[in-house]
């Protein structure tokens, strides 16, 4: 019996030790808001932080969270100081600072960025500035895109390629859907070895920016598209179609405009085999992965109508 309460009585001590008291503290000497709204936005930070698994104590305080707010204007500056790092975002109006809180409580907690499509922000807590942003730039973009690809077989053939799209770009995150991006092999030999078109007619890709909120960006991604080929191989004709793979990786500039220069690296990897039959008559099949090197122009029209009418 002493051993079960001894037991219960380390155990109780060593949760003790686990937790973290954590405390919320306000400073005075940064905060520009009217007193009457400093004590409700420490209550509205502090249930901000309990909404996502932190139980503020105010007690012998083990993590300390520092909260001030700049006011100017109908605008509010949230500066916060936590044991994980350094967070700001901006409210259009003081209704709006529990929305910023919880935003930046999630990402002190989690760790993610605190940026557009970082998984903090969801359908209860975005801004005015989040659903109408303000920048220059229109991130529905349509493009067109010009370059070199290469075509593999029992050779490797080359020719222009070209596509043309439409990108939807948060700060993080892009999501493209694309059609009749093509690779024209055309340096065949005389008996027409080698010639052939591949690629996709329509395709679906996501990307993810380095740079989330720069002007330029390396970004990588993937997408998946329906596509076929019909190519010369070694004087037979090969010719398959389904389902494509492709990784992708790219350089965007210009991101804060209405015009975009990227350039991209496509491998395209077929989840079929292109079937073909020689001169005398075989059967064989083929895998005929390609790859492309493009640069693409993007357009769009400016978000300044929308931001203005907020």
């Amino acid at each position: 019996m002493f051993r079960i309460a001894l037991g219960v009585t380390i155990l109780a001590s060593l949760a003790r030790v686990a937790a973290a008291d954590v405390c919320v503290t306000l400073d005075e000497a940064r905060d520009t808001l009217a007193p009457e709204d400093r004590k409700a936005a420490m209550i509205s930070f502090g249930q901000a932080l309990s909404k996502n698994g932190v139980a503020v104590t105010n007690a012998n305080c083990t993590e300390t969270y520092t909260v001030y707010n700049v006011k100017l204007g109908d605008t509010i500056t949230v500066y916060v100081n936590g044991p994980t790092g350094n967070r700001e975002a901006r409210a259009s109006k003081l209704d709006e600072l529990p929305l910023v809180y919880e935003q930046i409580a999630h990402s002190l907690v989690t760790g993610q960025p605190l940026v557009t499509g970082g998984g903090n922000i969801d359908r209860t807590n975005a801004t005015n500035d989040q659903m109408a942003p303000r920048r220059a730039a229109s991130d529905n973009l349509k493009f067109v895109r010009l370059g070199y690809g290469a075509v593999t077989g029992s050779k490797t053939t080359t020719g222009p390629a070209f596509g043309i799209g439409y990108r939807y770009e948060l700060d993080a995150l892009a999501i493209e859907v694309s059609a009749f991006n093509l690779i024209v092999a055309s340096d065949s030999s005389s008996s027409g070895n080698g010639a052939g078109v591949t690629g996709d007619w329509i395709r679906l890709s996501a990307y993810r920016y380095q740079n989330p909120i720069g002007d330029d960006s390396v970004y990588f991604g993937g997408g998946v598209g329906w596509g076929a080929n019909a190519v010369y191989d070694s004087s037979t004709h090969y010719a398959g179609s389904g389902i494509e793979g492709h990784a992708i990786a790219g350089y965007e500039m210009l991101r804060s405009s209405t015009i975009r220069i990227f350039g991209e690296a496509d491998l395209t990897l077929p989840f079929y085999k292109s079937n073909g039959t020689d001169p005398s008559g075989n059967s064989s099949s083929r895998y005929i992965p390609s790859m492309s090197l493009q640069i693409g122009i993007g357009w769009g029209k400016s978000n300044t109508v929308a931001v203005v009418n907020r």
